[in-house]
């Protein structure tokens, strides 16, 4: 049958810091071990086991842990943190570093993305690490509404095109570029509803509408 099993933990410095230890059949610990100048050089973690059977059966495992004077410098990360769609921007991470792994695959330190979120860094001096986040905001994919009155428009006739009254406010400039792809059509006149370009007459064909934000991001 199976044995109860308990187990202990010593420590001859400082850094030895216990979460966790389970008695039972079979037993577990969890520990974490944190070096600093403080304990400098080799530290020895003892564990034992030890069963209740008869005879009772005891079974030691010795952990050295060797603790080097190296001190990290700070991790930071830089670089443009809000973005357009589809724009490109470079992390940069602070020098002092042999390695850098990015959480999105980089292993250089200066990381370029083009998508927002979360970004990890890890970095390690002779074995140490050091870590540090930063968060990309990006702006969405414009894709304003456009209505169209009449449609379909009928022979020589032309149609009012308009951007969405409720989504206008969102932009401050308006595009329109006619024949697009070649597909014909041609602006008669714009601003008509408002004042401001965010409307045009149009003939029959095709048209693309490019519009930018405040922060000059455009879609």
């Amino acid at each position: 049958t199976q044995q109860l099993v308990n187990i202990t933990i010593e420590a001859e410095g400082e850094g030895l810091v216990v979460n966790s230890i389970t008695p039972g059949s079979p037993a577990s610990i969890d520990i974490d071990f944190i070096g600093s100048m403080d304990n400098l050089g080799i530290q020895a973690i003892t564990i034992t086991a030890t069963d209740v059977g008869d005879p009772v059966g005891i079974t030691t495992v010795v952990i050295y842990v060797n603790v080097v004077p190296i001190e990290l410098p700070v991790l930071t990360i830089e670089g443009n943190l809000n973005i357009c769609a589809g724009q490109l921007t470079t992390l940069s991470a602070s020098a002092g570093f042999e390695e850098y792994i990015w959480s999105n695959g980089c292993v250089f330190q200066d990381c370029d993305v083009t998508s927002g979120g979360i970004y990890n860094l890890i970095a390690t001096l002779s074995g140490c690490e050091a870590d540090a986040s930063v968060f990309v905001d990006q702006t969405p994919l414009f894709l304003p509404d456009v209505f169209i009155t009449p449609n379909p428009v009928c022979g020589s006739d032309s149609a009012l095109v308009y951007v969405d009254p409720d989504e206008v406010d969102d932009y401050v400039t308006f595009s329109w570029e006619s024949n697009y792809n070649g597909l014909g059509g041609e602006v008669y006149s714009e601003g008509l509803v408002d004042g401001i370009n965010d409307s045009i007459y149009a003939a029959p064909g095709t048209y693309r509408l490019f519009v930018t934000n405040e922060e000059g991001c455009g879609g």
